[in-house]
């Protein structure tokens, strides 16, 4: 449904439920799309930002809104803002990506001296 004055069209529920994400998604680098694209005014810009084309940008925008099954950025004059539902899954993601990234870059060290499991070790004569 539409408000007179709105700028996006306003839903009963504006969060974004998992029940309603496509999690089988393959491709992850949409979470760093989602990330990026609603803080950034243009598609331009947010392409440039995650050193991707245009047309790329703008395919992952639709594809991540496909998923969401929910308009993530409107256009207000020359800028594209987010919805309530983009807010809410830039917060999300952003968290998500922190944990991921912190996951990755975990280290773990090992000190043969120190070490106490066990090595099977199989090989020919």
């Amino acid at each position: 449904m539409y408000i007179a004055g709105a700028a996006y069209p306003l839903r009963r529920d504006l969060s974004l439920e998992l029940g309603r994400l496509n999690l089988n998604c393959p491709d992850l680098n949409l979470l760093v799309a989602g990330d990026a694209l609603p803080g950034e005014p243009s598609i331009i810009k947010a392409a440039s930002r995650l050193h991707l084309s245009t047309a790329a940008a703008s395919g992952a925008l639709s594809r991540l809104t496909d998923y969401c099954s929910d308009e993530l950025l409107t256009k207000i004059g020359r800028r594209m803002v987010p919805t309530p539902p983009g807010a809410n899954l830039k917060s999300e993601v952003r968290n998500c990506l922190q944990h991921i990234r912190a996951t990755v870059e975990k280290r773990l060290t090992f000190d043969p001296a120190t070490e106490r499991r066990n090595f099977v070790l199989m090989m020919s004569d």
